[in-house]
């Protein structure tokens, strides 16, 4: 089992919103905004793939937002010069998307948020298939999909600032093309939110193919969540 370990935090914050309201509405304005950086903070996530490869930076985004909530479009306005972060906060804006509807007489809006990632914490994530076949064929396909869950797995950055670790053991089905057919909670960590996020994950992802005259799958994968140092 292999465990990653990086210091780490993520820090959202709002810019001030990009077109001034009339003053009857900037109090709307400003409650609706507060919502949206609660949304923001509960679906952010370091990436593996960025703790291992302990990379930092921030990057800034324009997002524009239709009176019901739906993002309508959004530009990267400052990239982080990591393609892993940059990737990330595409990703997160699809967590969050919808936000909560707009003021009444709103129809839309546009905003710049930062969104920066640094290494603060000690933390340590791990996923891994677990199945019993020693063959060539077998070890390649479980090597495929423990790089598509290090390249999805991330950590909650609110559940890291709370101290918040365990182990989620997931069981699924596999369809002989790779497809995940069912998912299911075998062993809670102990903390909803670490359940819902490794079963949040295996809703989003996929398995290569199982290899040739295979039978469909059924697998059990644990998601380890540690913060290094707690005891």
């Amino acid at each position: 089992m292999m465990l990653f370990f990086a210091r780490i935090a993520l820090i959202v914050c709002a810019l001030p919103f990009l077109f001034p309201l009339p003053l009857a509405a900037s109090e709307p304005i400003e409650a609706w905004a507060a919502k949206v950086n609660k949304e923001f903070s509960a679906k952010q996530r370091y990436p593996r793939k960025a703790l291992d490869m302990k990379v930092q930076g921030l990057v800034k985004i324009r997002v524009q937002v239709a009176g019901s909530g739906h993002i309508t479009g959004f530009t990267i306005t400052s990239s982080s010069g990591q393609p892993v972060l940059d990737n990330e906060v595409l990703s997160l804006l699809q967590r969050v998307n919808p936000l909560p509807p707009l003021p009444d007489g709103v129809d839309s809006h546009s905003f710049n948020i930062p969104l920066r990632f640094q290494m603060d914490a000690a933390v340590a994530l791990d996923a891994e298939v677990e199945i019993k076949s020693t063959t060539a064929t077998w070890k390649s396909w479980r090597k495929k999909v423990g790089r598509i869950l290090a390249r999805n797995q991330g950590y909650p950055t609110e559940l890291i600032k709370a101290g918040i670790e365990g182990t989620v053991r997931i069981r699924i089905e596999v369809a002989t093309d790779g497809t995940i057919t069912r998912r299911e909670l075998v062993t809670s960590s102990g903390h909803n939110a670490l359940d819902s996020d490794a079963l949040d994950l295996m809703r989003r992802v996929d398995f290569p193919a199982l290899p040739e005259d295979s039978e469909p799958l059924t697998i059990v994968v644990p998601f380890s969540y540690r913060i290094k140092g707690k005891r």
